[in-house]
């Protein structure tokens, strides 16, 4: 038995999913054991390319964890609409940083093969077809019985996402191995029927108030309907996916032409131009460039500057 195999032995079954007759990890049975383990000091994430409609929707998130020694392991993740299946599909930022974190964790932990999580639907069909071949085969000679569908990685995703969410309002939040999709999405719904509890509005009250002040979005109306955990999560989905969009780098213009000038840059115009006593705001069609802005805070800065000068001694 090799080391990567060693590691993978101390991973819990219900972490454990079979595809093809090939054994792959969950995400969160790759954070438990690292946490076990005590194996972790830090992790950050990085959203290297936002999803929009020039790039094909997709999303690059890069994700760096430092061990316990101060040894830095890094991935690289993406999904897409291509990669990702129909129900993760409104959530391919969050699936691409997940993936991110489980190839750097795969390298911490020094496992061997892909975590569920990082399968694309290419993999999904495979099992699909695996699955109508061992169904037509029923009730031939050997009468061996129809083989129930597995349930998919997207599947097994949402739901332990639903989980992760409903917290201490699900008594057991384990995720068996070998579940059937039919009994993944009896699962999902009966965690989403469940009443949501004022832990989860307070969450959602932090959440919706940052996004107000921030960007001035308001969700009360929305924030008043959820009775339900299925709400309360759809409604968290909706609100991290704003938060996504208005937190995303300023696309590049044009092959050719400068990004656009930053939040940063523009914040700094703003204060100067309060500082001087001038009207607030840029008055021009186009937006500002990264360069034209630094070339305005230039200018502004030095006009700051030279009306904070002190008067030359003797001068009125």
């Amino acid at each position: 038995m090799n080391a990567a195999d060693t590691t993978l032995s101390k991973i819990p079954e219900q972490f454990i999913t079979n595809r093809q007759g090939k054994s792959h990890v969950l995400f969160a049975g790759l954070l438990d054991l690292a946490h076990r383990e005590q194996r972790i000091k830090a992790i950050r994430t990085q959203l290297i390319q936002a999803p929009t409609a020039d790039n094909g929707q997709l999303a690059i998130v890069h994700a760096s964890i430092e061990s316990s020694e101060g040894i830095v392991f890094e991935g690289i993740g993406d999904a897409s609409p291509e990669n990702v299946g129909r129900m993760i599909a409104p959530h391919i930022v969050r699936m691409a940083e997940t993936r991110a974190k489980a190839r750097a964790l795969r390298d911490l932990l020094n496992i061997q093969g892909a975590a569920l999580e990082e399968l694309g639907p290419n993999d999904e069909d495979a099992d699909e077809s695996a699955q109508r071949t061992a169904r037509s085969t029923a009730g031939r000679a050997d009468s061996r019985p129809e083989i129930a569908a597995l349930a998919s990685q997207q599947q097994l995703a949402s739901l332990l996402a639903l989980l992760d969410f409903a917290g201490e309002a699900v008594i057991d939040t384990s995720v068996p191995a070998g579940l059937t999709a039919a009994d993944c999405v009896a699962r999902f719904k009966e965690v989403e029927a469940l009443p949501a509890t004022e832990a989860h509005l307070g969450k959602l009250l932090v959440q919706a108030k940052f996004l107000h002040d921030k960007y001035a979005i308001d969700y009360g109306a929305e924030l008043d309907a959820v009775v339900t955990i299925g709400a309360a999560f759809s409604l968290r989905q909706r609100m991290e996916a704003e938060y996504q969009k208005q937190s995303a780098p300023t696309a590049p213009a044009a092959l050719g032409k400068s990004p656009l000038a930053t939040k940063e840059q523009l914040e700094r115009i703003k204060k100067l131009q309060e500082q001087l006593g001038r009207p607030v705001g840029i008055s021009r069609r186009e937006p500002l460039t990264v360069e034209e802005a630094a070339e305005a805070i230039k200018a502004l800065a030095a006009q700051f500057n030279a009306r904070s000068k002190p008067a030359p001694a003797g001068a009125r």
